[in-house]
């Protein structure tokens, strides 16, 4: 829905966001907008990934970026050009065992981000099924 995706990007430029989360693209995303530094996170249907799947898992945040933990992270958010790659980690009570990959909040120092360029804005095209943007901000 390009109208909610336009409110998301709205928002990103005039508070705090750190991530947008949602939901229910069966092939799940991420991206990481330039510009704001921003992580855009559709996470994938646990429908297409059948029995064997583990398309679940725990978002912990943190100071300075998101962890999100499951059984599977492949599952849960797919392993795409830019995305952190997967580490194995000793969990926790909640979790046990599993994978993780931890997302960086973009820097407190607002020059180390790409200008924006008024032409041609790369975050306007970000193929994320974003429905209902979810802010989570600092």
């Amino acid at each position: 829905n390009t109208t909610s995706f336009s409110m998301a990007t709205d928002v990103e430029t005039e508070t705090p966001v750190v991530a947008v989360l949602s939901g229910h693209d069966h092939r799940g995303n991420h991206h990481r907008c330039p510009q704001t530094g921003i992580h855009h996170c559709t996470f994938s249907s646990p429908l297409n990934k059948g029995d064997d799947g583990f398309a679940f898992g725990l978002v912990r945040m943190t100071e300075d970026g998101m962890e999100i933990r499951g059984p599977r992270v492949d599952d849960l958010l797919p392993d795409v050009e830019g995305r952190p790659k997967m580490e194995v980690c000793d969990g926790d009570d909640i979790t046990g065992p599993c994978e993780q990959i931890t997302l960086p909040f973009r820097s407190r120092n607002r020059s180390e981000l790409k200008p924006v360029d008024d032409e041609v804005n790369n975050c306007d095209a970000v193929p994320v099924g974003v429905v209902e943007p979810i802010t989570v901000s600092q």
